[in-house]
């Protein structure tokens, strides 16, 4: 979640989404990981997961190479100096996958990327600073502001409208932000 996107759909979804979904593996989610529903698509031995991301949007390419060069695929990047293909680290993706580490206590991930034509993977290891750095602050930051008072004093259960949820003021402020400088650089033009 970006500092400036509302946590009321997040919070709604967590504590009023779809009550009577009865798959296994949602009910375990829901209970196992109630903040941090990060599962990753398997587990490998006792230290390593696999996460795949179908990229249809690629599926007409030959290779990944090509398909990060038409921008099909936004998430990689391809190191000039080796030619290594890499997961932005500024991407969701990345954050997804360091919290997956993190969640089931592994230490690696192979990204696989897959299309009908093609697969590539990507070796992704954990960094426990990135996550300190990252991704435990805003955690901390939507527990305490966002989901917990939800927790202690429903708005939602009022008139069931997810707009009456509240927002921490910290969000408030950045879309606030985020606004006034779009306004301005529509204003520059």
């Amino acid at each position: 979640m970006r500092s400036s996107t509302s946590c009321k759909k997040i919070v709604h979804g967590l504590l009023y989404g779809n009550i009577n979904c009865k798959i296994k593996a949602v009910e375990y989610g829901r209970v196992m990981e109630p903040v941090a529903k990060e599962n990753p698509d398997g587990l490998i031995g006792d230290d390593e997961i696999i996460e795949i991301k179908c990229s249809y949007s690629a599926k007409d390419y030959l290779d990944i190479f090509e398909s990060i060069s038409d921008g099909k695929i936004n998430y990689c990047t391809v190191d000039k100096s080796n030619g290594e293909v890499k997961l932005k680290k500024n991407h969701d993706y990345y954050f997804q996958i360091q919290t997956q580490l993190h969640v089931t206590k592994r230490t690696l991930c192979h990204l696989l990327i897959f299309t009908e034509n093609w697969y590539y993977s990507i070796d992704i290891k954990y960094c426990e600073q990135f996550w300190n750095k990252n991704i435990q602050p805003l955690l901390h930051i939507f527990y305490y502001e966002c989901l917990l008072p939800e927790l202690i004093n429903p708005q939602f259960g009022k008139r069931l409208l997810v707009s009456d949820i509240k927002d921490s003021e910290r969000i408030i402020n950045k879309q606030e932000d985020k606004q006034r400088i779009v306004k301005k650089m529509k204003t520059n033009k």
